[in-house]
């Protein structure tokens, strides 16, 4: 299913707004969209000696903070999403920190994480708190190699 913005000619209305079922054949699939960034990223993407010692530095960091019982405080804040920025403590409720984390998408596909912030498990697995990615040459664009 899509959503159909409205359309207007010579400033009358040509097409309404509504939502469209599409075809099987150009249904969206999550899992094979994400596969195939992930593919394409870890080709591109390889770990460079300076991405791993920024990585190890950051969990060692964050694992003498935990064990210390310190906080690490972290804030977000998007102007074009709200005025108030998200704010919290990164390692509270953490049990672990580790690095190359990897875990599974709702899709069934896979995604690592520099370096997780890890608590108590949920039914088998840790739950994944935070997760740290380190970035030199570009802005992090929310997805990892897996």
């Amino acid at each position: 299913m899509t959503w159909v913005s409205p359309s207007f000619e010579s400033g009358k209305l040509r097409r309404r707004s509504h939502f469209r079922v599409l075809p099987a054949q150009h249904t969206f699939n999550p899992k094979a969209h994400f596969d195939d960034e992930e593919a394409s990223r870890w080709r591109a993407v390889q770990e460079s000696a300076e991405h791993r010692r920024a990585k190890e530095l950051v969990a060692a960091e964050l694992s003498r903070r935990l064990s210390a019982g310190l906080a690490m405080p972290w804030a977000f804040k998007d102007a074009d999403a709200s005025e108030y920025p998200l704010e919290g403590n990164l390692l509270l409720g953490a049990d672990d920190v580790a690095t190359e984390h990897s875990l599974e998408t709702p899709f069934g596909s896979k995604f690592r994480l520099d370096v997780a912030v890890l608590g108590p498990p949920v039914q088998v697995e840790p739950m994944v708190l935070g997760g740290v990615e380190i970035e030199l040459g570009h802005a992090f664009d929310g997805r990892s190699r897996s």
